[in-house]
């Protein structure tokens, strides 16, 4: 009889000592992402305040959780999400950006990562201009002197701010925009 109330005094003390690792475990945790070392992440972007990491290939810590997310260490930069619709086919062209992104065509050798690609339109030129988010607003410019960029139907000369729904053309494109930014 003795052993068996040895062996029950052990399990409660084991029980009691796993209970006490496990919430101090969860509140290091809590104060460490307080202190801004860890971001919750879906695909690359801070859930909270949808930011980038900064560097490519962030450690993540904890793997994944059940919807996907993933807790990253590192820093955070300001994204933005373009929508860019085709006002005659209504083809869509999304992109995801943290500075700035070109809008062109295809070109042997271009890095695709910071372009959205218009094809179809022999008037876009390779590079044809540029969109970057700063200081919580979107910006247009220009980056051709042969075929000229339109915001809502005025010639863009060096950079312009775009608005909500503004209608970009190049070419003989015309490209409804919608951007979300976050600071």
């Amino acid at each position: 009889m003795s052993e068996y109330i040895l062996l029950g005094l052990i399990a409660i003390s084991l029980i009691a000592a796993l209970a006490y690792f496990l919430i101090r475990r969860k509140n290091s945790q809590t104060v460490e992402e307080r202190q801004g070392q860890h971001i919750f992440v879906t695909n690359g972007v801070d859930l909270k305040t949808l930011l980038y990491g900064r560097r490519k290939g962030d450690h993540f810590d904890t793997g994944q959780l059940n919807d996907g997310t993933v807790m990253v260490n590192g820093n955070a930069t300001p994204v933005c999400t373009i929508v860019l619709t085709n006002t005659m086919t209504a083809m869509e062209y999304r992109k995801s950006f943290n500075t700035e992104v070109y809008i062109g065509r295809v070109k042997t050798g271009d890095s695709h990562e910071k372009k959205i690609i218009i094809e179809g339109d022999p008037k876009i030129l390779a590079t044809h201009c540029r969109l970057s988010y700063q200081k919580h607003q979107l910006l247009l410019e220009n980056l051709s002197t042969k075929n000229p960029t339109y915001l809502n139907d005025m010639r863009v000369r060096g950079t312009t701010i775009v608005n909500q729904n503004d209608e970009l053309r190049i070419g003989d494109t015309r490209l409804k925009i919608r951007f979300r930014g976050i600071h």
